[in-house]
């Protein structure tokens, strides 16, 4: 099971890759279960703690809006979670928030239920945009 639930942890982080780039983040959200949550550190639009998917759409809507990063395409470190189906990865972010350039160093951790969606979402940011 933790191997299918990394599968799906590694496929939410490169659905997470192409929202940033991309502002399409319509796969990630596809991903989420019905009471996922998603923190995230910063943005005035977005930060905080968000519960369930239609808070969920609405924060990555926000973020197309105002977010243009090209994370790593490899992370540079894939850390193990607890075991039960969390996943992080650290990587470093180039681009724009809020139409400032940025240089920003990520961590993502993902949970996945064991149906196979992604449960929780949180980003861990080095040194976040102002």
């Amino acid at each position: 099971m933790t191997a299918h639930k990394r599968e799906v942890a590694e496929q939410a982080l490169k659905a997470w890759q192409e929202g940033a780039r991309t502002g399409d983040w319509l796969q990630l959200i596809g991903m989420l279960a019905d009471d996922v949550t998603v923190t995230m550190p910063f943005g005035e639009k977005w930060r905080g703690t968000k519960h369930g998917r239609t808070e969920a759409r609405e924060l990555f809507r926000h973020a197309a809006e105002d977010l243009s990063i090209r994370l790593d395409q490899q992370p540079s470190s894939a850390l193990m979670g607890d075991g039960a189906g969390s996943f992080a990865w650290e990587l470093v972010g180039e681009g724009t928030v809020g139409g400032k350039p940025a240089h920003v160093p990520i961590c993502l951790w993902f949970t996945v239920s064991d149906d196979g969606k992604v449960a929780a979402i949180r980003e861990y940011v080095g040194d976040p945009p102002s």
